[in-house]
């Protein structure tokens, strides 16, 4: 199961539709066209005005389909919103007679009030393609039950199974059936911003603040909903740059901390990533990419953030980037981006898009059957701290030049007996006073940029790689991709091995 939701970035609503794509077989990627529209059609209120700039709305789901419906498909429309005027303006039954599509009207509104209220049309909307598709009701029955209280379960349903009546009374004349498999364990069905909020709260996340933007909300918000009963707390700020900072503060304080964004909110995150990797505060932050620049089209995709998020701030970085691919690697990285910034001390970034974020797959459920990792990285026991090096005025140096093991000199939590010291985003003494000594400077520089090559060594020391390939080995041509890109490319070049394959 593979899903795909469109959205538009205008708050007066829009053309808002999903896409299901189902096989026995796994799926990986959206397909190049579909064979079953259902169109509910838009029941909200426009300005007649308005048509000159974004044309009919109500008629949208409709016909903007047209050029993606593939040969022999059907079609399932909301007469009932869609009056036969508005269709014929369409073109459907010239539209349906050149490509063979089989059509069937429905007055879904009217079902939907019959047996509950109108917003209930998509209901009967997905009792009728269950009817037209030959699918057991039992399965949405399940899913609204467990989604709705009693009242409102009972209403849908009603709705659900009067419009599976309804649409069994046609002649059907496709034969059309939806995909039928099984699978050897049990799946979930899941979005990349799940599989990061999830990946974060095993590994130990239970601070989150921030400020909503699309398409970055929707790992906030499911991390938001949870944080709690692992008792965690969310905070949302009045801007990007507070929701940074208190991640990072939170992060000094001890917690394993998360705060994120998405195009222009993450610019403004700049510098607190750059006080982040001054004071070595390990923190993790998600950008979530949009096509920009400035506003752009926030809830269209973009993969163009790279260099912006490798870069962004003043000065030389010194941090992280994941890019996943997938749900899997979305977890999974996110626990490697929370391992990596507590035992190196800096920023890791985890950068994906609107498409995997939103778009869910099925995924074996014990996949993540992980042992959770409550591991604070690299802090000192107070017995350790009285161990430690301090200066004459019993400070611990926090920045010895020396640096421990790793690169990484670890730090103490506010609090601890005998760990007093200072955090500036200032360049610093051992102990953390402002220094602006050259030597100073280029002691601390490279133990910070020392971490990188650790961090790049314990990565090539693993057994599997985050780096994933596909095809023969000895190829003489490749195409390097990075990020969700990687789907789309895998299937293409599978496409390209077939049709060059000898015979």
């Amino acid at each position: 199961m593979f899903t795909h939701r469109h959205y538009p970035s205008r708050i007066r609503g829009g053309h808002t539709y999903v896409e299901v794509r189902a096989d026995d077989e796994p799926v990986r990627s959206r397909g190049d066209g579909f064979n079953f529209l259902l169109a509910l059609g838009d029941s909200f209120a426009r300005n007649p005005d308005d048509e000159a700039y974004y044309g009919k709305e109500e008629l949208k789901p409709l016909y903007e389909h047209f050029d993606d419906l593939n040969e022999g498909g059907v079609i399932v429309y909301d007469e009932g919103l869609l009056d036969e005027a508005d269709v014929t303006e369409t073109d459907l039954q010239a539209e349906a007679d050149e490509n063979g599509w089989h059509v069937y009207p429905m007055d879904l509104r009217g079902i939907a009030r019959e047996h509950g209220r109108e917003v209930m049309r998509n209901t009967a909307g997905v009792g009728a393609t269950a009817a037209v598709l030959d699918i057991d009701t039992g399965y949405f029955e399940e899913l609204i039950r467990d989604a709705m209280s009693e009242e409102v379960a009972e209403a849908n349903v009603e709705t659900l199974e009067a419009g599976y009546e309804a649409a069994r009374e046609f002649e059907f004349t496709h034969d059309l059936r939806a995909p039928e498999g099984s699978h050897d364990t049990e799946q979930a069905l899941m979005g990349g911003s799940a599989a990061i909020a999830y990946g974060a709260l095993d590994a130990g996340c239970r601070f989150i603040s921030g400020y909503p933007m699309t398409p970055w909300t929707d790992a906030f918000t499911i991390m938001s909903q949870n944080l709690p009963q692992f008792g965690g707390i969310s905070e949302q700020v009045e801007d990007e740059i507070a929701a940074a900072s208190l991640a990072i503060g939170a992060s000094h304080a001890g917690v394993k901390a998360m705060s994120g964004s998405s195009g222009g909110g993450f610019a403004l995150m700049s510098e607190p990533l750059g006080l982040a990797e001054m004071t070595e505060t390990p923190v993790v932050l998600l950008e979530a990419m949009r096509a920009g620049p400035s506003t752009g089209m926030p809830t269209k995709p973009e993969q163009a953030d790279l260099e912006h998020v490798l870069y962004t701030s003043q000065g030389d970085s010194c941090r992280v980037v994941f890019a996943p691919a997938n749900v899997r690697e979305a977890y999974e990285q996110t626990r490697k981006a929370f391992e990596l910034a507590y035992d190196y001390h800096l920023p890791a970034i985890v950068l994906y898009d609107q498409k995997l974020g939103g778009e869910m797959r099925s995924v074996p459920a014990e996949f993540f059957d992980r042992e959770p990792d409550p591991d604070p990285g690299a802090v000192l026991t107070e017995d350790e701290i009285a161990e430690a090096a301090h200066d004459n005025s019993g400070k611990f140096k926090r920045y010895a030049f020396e640096g421990g093991e790793n690169g990484v000199n670890p730090r103490s939590i506010p609090g601890q007996e005998g760990g007093r010291f200072l955090a500036t985003g200032n360049e610093s003494q051992e102990v953390g006073h402002i220094t602006e000594d050259p030597d100073h400077r280029t002691m601390q520089m490279n133990r910070r940029m020392a971490k990188l090559d650790h961090i790049r060594e314990e990565l090539d020391d693993r057994e599997r790689s985050h780096q994933t390939y596909h095809g023969p080995a000895d190829a003489e041509h490749g195409i390097l991709v990075w990020g969700r890109r990687r789907r789309s490319s895998a299937g293409s070049s599978r496409r390209s091995w077939a049709a060059l394959a000898p015979g």
